[in-house]
């Protein structure tokens, strides 16, 4: 899997690919985050528990929208893999995206950073 983009899943709304970046799983996400979608996301990053890095990286900057639910299922990803001793990274988010998580006030809870991760290289 390393450097090759592996589709997880895709419904017309949201799409999502995996791959391996400097040794950290990598999920990037393009489209819209949206209640009928975030229980599928949800259960993705959920099976990242079970990973042996020490964080998982969403690289946001392909998502145009985030609703309610699909911000509530963001921040409970990040409690359960934070309870698992694991980081999740949000990247690069954009636009509406990038001011909802400051208007939110998510950028003193979570983990964003406002690059993509480079590919080969680690995120801090």
């Amino acid at each position: 899997m390393i450097g090759t983009m592996t589709p997880l899943w895709y419904n017309g709304n949201m799409k999502i690919t995996c791959e391996l970046r400097g040794g950290r799983k990598t999920f990037s996400i393009s489209g819209k985050i949206v209640g009928t979608d975030i229980v599928e996301l949800c259960k993705i990053l959920d099976e990242s528990k079970e990973e042996e890095c020490d964080s998982i990286v969403v690289d946001l900057s392909n998502v145009g929208f985030i609703d309610s639910h699909g911000l509530g299922g963001l921040v409970y990803s990040h409690i359960l893999l934070e309870k698992n001793a694991k980081r999740l990274i949000f990247t690069a988010p954009q636009g509406y995206t990038k001011s909802l998580f400051r208007d939110c006030g998510l950028e003193k809870v979570l983990s964003i950073v406002d690059l993509p991760p480079s590919r080969g290289t680690t995120a801090s």
